[in-house]
């Protein structure tokens, strides 16, 4: 038994590519964005996670162009206002909370390690169970050139041209990626 042939144009191209295109990409940015959240490869999956969710938000708008009777149907019923406007909700509690946090909030780990970036190598070697000589040792093994110890982490990537989180790589465990 054959499946119908789609109907030739843009609604022929939207049903054979628009379903299977959401939902290839929305796994694909789901996946990354988890690796975000957890701070894993977020180097290397950031600028792919923000260039494929603007490609996700352009095939959900075709998604929904696709689908206009059943999102409008869906749209009528009761459950769906609430389900928006819980959603809305949630956003503008995140949005508003960005702007009304106090300095210094937000997640303890990060501003942990944003501080370390900003310590002078001599004070921060300690905290690492490093002395400043084995701190320097490391950087430049890895191709940093430190002039003192009173320099940070966020000094040196800065006249190295590097990320400070890279740096602080580095002297935590000698890599040199």
């Amino acid at each position: 038994m054959t499946s119908p042939t789609p109907p030739a144009g843009l609604d022929g191209w939207l049903r054979r590519y628009v379903t299977q295109t959401t939902t290839a990409v929305g796994l694909v940015v789901g996946v990354s964005g988890g690796l975000l959240f957890f701070d894993l490869a977020k180097r290397q999956v950031h600028s792919m996670h923000e260039w494929l969710g603007m490609a996700f938000l352009a095939i959900a708008v075709l998604h929904v162009v696709r689908h206009r009777g059943s999102f409008a149907a869906m749209l009528r019923q009761p459950r769906q206002h609430v389900l928006l406007a819980l959603t809305g909700f949630a956003m503008l509690a995140f949005v508003g909370a960005s702007f009304t946090a106090p300095a210094g909030g937000g997640n303890p780990v990060h501003q942990l390690a944003d501080r370390a970036l900003d310590a002078p190598l001599v004070a921060l070697a300690p905290v690492l169970g490093l002395g400043p000589d084995e701190a320097q040792r490391r950087l430049a093994a890895a191709g940093v050139a430190v002039d003192s110890p009173a320099q940070s982490l966020a000094t040196l990537a800065a006249t190295n041209h590097t990320d400070p989180r890279r740096l602080l790589g580095v002297v935590l465990g000698g890599r040199r990626d």
